[in-house]
């Protein structure tokens, strides 16, 4: 059994199996019979990875399938776990029990950022799941699951620049039978599951499946004596099949789960600057073993995730035409808390995010089955997503002594947090206005987001036939996608709102230009290697006092000259201790809150059997998937617009820049392949 995403745990772990029964038709049973034969291969894999059903060895496509026996015995409980099957997955779990990031080959995105879709798509039963998070429950009566090395988009009309999970559980039967599973391990891992499956009708069968997934956490908070990294996870799953004829079939699902668990600590890799000023305020830093799983954090980490959905697979037979139609619909609605300062110190109070994801799609396919040379897969997706994202992040009790540690540590002592409060509200002409205000206790930000995803595709492969043995196939995929977004971020943070260009702070700027300058000069004059302490700058002035007017006389006219030179304020060091500054909305008269883009993806492929054991491909593909929209506090207008923001009067105090979108994301990929199938061995390479 795995606990986590962490492998060498996982080693480390021992499961105890207590019951397990099959009745009738079995759960896990794959069906590995060609269609093309009455008899039965072992050796012989069927999958639908071209949305047509080859075996493994015959297509011509990287693609690594696992089987349902193959998933029970390495106890595959969700998504994170296939990666110890599947060698070109992996999948790392983040912070939190829902964001995970997935990568074939190397290529992928983390899914911290609720606007960016995965660049590995993943899909149910047909279904795309639009967010990583949203396919990490534990998975029931799993038929095989497909993983599509590459761009695919020809073949399932989403995103899918780096490739493809495709999952396929087990239809329903129409023979009663059922299975159990009980597990027991350390930690109190238990795990239980159980299906049923049977016929309603004699053309209308049933499934209904359901399991708990819990464990108690494996890492320790050494301050609060809490435990991390739990599981706490339930699903139920039902289906209906209705075969109305020989040419008509319905399927028709529905699913719910539920996360509600401890999760995830952070481990450290280095030990920065910043951590003797966490101890100084007593608190406690990390070790620099990340595997140790000991942390130190003022609560642990809490989470929260609700996935359910449905849809409807129509298929039909129209002489050698199939019809297929896909319509789904999906809710993901997820909570959590964390102290993402991952000390002991009170620095942060807290970092929340609240999010509802709600998906419709859409798919038509229409293949051909003709006997002649030529065969064709031609299809449309529709896609509409709406997203609903709070969040907040606010200051701790210690926040204010642990940036003052900061500001005196940059500017070795001469600056401090009381007294920049005090100067900035004399040059203000208030004295009192900041006074205990910068940094206090529950100043931050309050962050609110939408985004609306609306695209469509048309896509489609061809396959002729060029002799019995030689198969040339083009692809092409066809997308626009829009979207729309919206901002609304508030900052109360006084401190990270301070503009230390201002006009006012002018004559404060001269006198640390002043000081500064005077001390360089005068140790360089006096051959100290550094900046001359203030005895060192008396005793040279009485020692040396001609030299001293004139480096006095220097200095003075420099400071008074660049005092308001942005390029050489001295309180530069500091503007990057301004974490969180005010946050510039959008839609604004600038900035519309917009993307659209659009794209002709293409494969072509030439595939020959060169024997009837070994079978030869060579591809070239392209891949695509649409901008993707930064919904995070750290999402800043383009640099390119600060002219148009500026005269618009739209630009903040601090207003810095950096972008909203990314760009859309492209793919190239050429390929070739061998594989070989004996009686008694067979290869890929």
């Amino acid at each position: 059994m795995k606990l986590g995403n962490n492998l060498l745990k996982a080693a480390m772990l021992s499961t105890i199996s207590i019951a397990s029964l099959s009745v009738g038709s079995a759960a896990f049973a794959q069906d590995n019979t060609p269609q093309a034969s009455d008899e039965a291969d072992d050796n012989v894999i069927i999958v639908t990875a071209t949305k047509r059903e080859q075996t493994l060895q015959e297509i011509p496509v990287a693609v690594t399938v696992t089987s349902a026996e193959t998933i029970e015995r390495a106890q595959v409980r969700d998504l994170i776990d296939l990666q110890t099957v599947a060698p070109t997955l992996r999948v790392s779990q983040n912070q939190t029990s829902g964001n995970a990031a997935f990568s074939i080959r190397g290529f992928g995105n983390g899914g911290n950022n609720t606007g960016v879709e995965p660049s590995v798509g993943i899909f149910i039963d047909g279904v795309y799941r639009s967010r990583a998070g949203s396919g990490i429950s534990d998975l029931p009566n799993l038929k095989r699951v497909e993983i599509l090395r590459g761009p695919q988009s020809t073949l399932f009309g989403k995103n899918a620049s780096a490739g493809v999970i495709s999952i396929v559980s087990q239809e329903p039967k129409y023979e009663f039978g059922g299975s159990a599973e009980a597990s027991y391990g350390n930690y109190n891992a238990l795990v239980l599951k159980a299906d049923v499956t049977g016929p309603i009708a004699e053309n209308v069968a049933f499934s209904l499946a359901g399991g708990i997934n819990k464990r108690d956490g494996y890492a320790t908070i050494i301050n609060t004596g809490e435990k991390s990294n739990e599981r706490d996870r339930w699903f139920t799953r039902g289906q209906l099949l209705l075969e109305p004829s020989d040419t008509v079939k319905f399927r028709i699902i529905g699913d719910f789960d539920r996360i509600d668990e401890n999760c995830c600590v952070a481990g450290n890799v280095l030990d920065g600057p910043t951590g003797g000023v966490v101890r100084l305020l007593g608190g406690a830093v990390n070790s620099n073993n990340p595997f140790d799983y000991r942390v130190n954090a003022n609560f642990a980490t809490t989470n929260e995730m609700d996935n359910y959905g449905g849809s409807v697979q129509g298929d039909f037979e129209l002489g050698s035409l199939s019809l297929t139609s896909i319509t789904a619909y999906r809710g993901s609605d997820s909570s959590y808390v964390n102290d993402a300062d991952f000390t002991s110190a009170a620095i942060l109070d807290s970092v929340t995010e609240d999010r509802k994801i709600r998906t419709f799609t859409q798919e038509l396919r229409l293949a051909s089955d003709f006997d002649g040379p030529l065969n064709f897969l031609l299809g449309g997706y529709y896609f509409n997503e709406d997203i609903e994202q709070q969040g907040s992040v606010a200051w701790g009790a210690q926040s204010r002594g642990y940036v003052d540690g900061l500001v005196q540590g940059a500017t070795s002592g001469a600056l401090s947090i009381p007294l920049l409060e005090a100067t900035f509200g004399a040059l203000e002409g208030a004295p009192g206005r900041y006074t205990n205000k910068f940094l206090a206790k529950g100043q931050g930000l309050d962050e609110n987001y939408t985004l609306k995803d609306e695209a469509w595709s048309i896509f489609g492969t061809v396959d002729f036939e060029i002799t019995d043995r030689v198969t040339l196939t083009g692809g092409f995929n066809y997308t626009k996608d829009k979207k729309k977004f919206t901002t609304d971020v508030i900052s109360t943070d006084i401190w990270s709102g301070v503009n230390f260009d201002a006009a006012a702070y002018a004559p404060f700027r001269q006198e640390l230009l002043y000081k500064g300058g005077l001390a360089a000069q005068v140790g360089s004059a006096s051959g100290l290697g550094r900046s001359a302490t203030a005895a060192e700058i008396a005793a040279f002035a009485v020692a040396q006092p001609v030299v001293f007017g004139a480096i006095n006389t220097g200095v003075t006219a420099f400071a008074a000259g660049n005092a308001n030179n942005v390029a050489l304020n001295p309180l530069n060091t500091l503007k990057p201790l301004q974490f969180l500054p005010p946050y510039l909305n959008l839609p604004n008269s600038v900035e519309d809150g917009k993307s659209a883009d659009d794209d002709l993806s293409y494969t072509a492929r030439i595939a020959w059997k060169a024997t009837d054991s070994i079978n030869v491909y060579a591809s070239y593909a392209t891949g695509f998937k649409a901008s993707s929209v930064n919904l995070s506090r750290d999402a800043r207008p383009l640099l390119a617009d600060r002219a148009a923001l500026t005269a618009a009067g739209l630009t903040l105090s601090n207003q810095s820049y950096g972008t909203r979108l990314t760009n859309p994301e492209k793919a190239k990929v050429f390929e070739v392949g061998i594989k070989g199938n004996w009686d008694q061995a067979s290869f890929n390479l």
